[in-house]
């Protein structure tokens, strides 16, 4: 049925008008300034869909420690992990190259968190740079407040639930105070 009115059309000499898309109209008015604020919008969208291993320093699969081989620091970054005595199948090994300061932020929160018993007494923090240390002994000491505060709601719960939750939170607390002062 609408092959032979096109058909027909045709024989008229009439042409079936092609509307032009409202987008298409809006399109030709953008400014540079609205190409722009689209282009920021878009980007704004994609990334919040990239999961940022920073926002889940627990979970060591998110954790990108970004060991390349072309890597010119490769070889110091596995001796901090040795020294750190950190499983290296841990991490999920990338072949990106990210900085240095990345690296050790990402493996010394790491290492606060999983593995507290295993700090030695004396840590060589003179080795990394000032960044790095900074963002280590801020994340325990931040990590110290928080239990802290868990420590002080726990007091007003009943003592049954209390002294379970004390006991944790205290062990935790030893272990974040020993990685403080090894930090030192």
């Amino acid at each position: 049925m609408v092959k032979k009115e096109r058909e027909e059309q045709r024989e008229k000499g009439k042409r079936r008008k092609r509307k032009t898309s409202k987008r298409k109209k809006k399109n030709k008015r953008t400014t540079e300034q609205e190409k722009k604020q689209r282009k920021r919008k878009g980007n704004e969208r994609r990334n919040k869909n990239v999961k940022d291993p920073a926002k889940n320093p627990f979970d060591a699969i998110t954790i990108n420690l970004a060991l390349s081989k072309n890597d010119a620091l490769y070889e110091s970054k596995f001796q901090f992990l040795t020294k750190l005595g950190l499983n290296k199948n841990a991490f999920r090994i990338s072949t990106e190259t990210q900085s240095l300061n990345n690296f050790l932020h990402f493996a010394l929160i790491f290492y606060a968190v999983n593995n507290l018993e295993n700090i030695p007494e004396k840590f060589d923090f003179e080795s990394l740079d000032s960044y790095t240390r900074k963002k280590c002994s801020q994340f325990v000491s931040d990590r110290l407040n928080l239990l802290l505060k868990v420590r002080e709601k726990a007091l007003k719960i009943d003592e049954k639930t209390s002294t379970s939750v004390l006991n944790l939170l205290d062990s935790e607390k030893h272990l974040l105070e020993k990685a403080i002062s090894a930090m030192k």
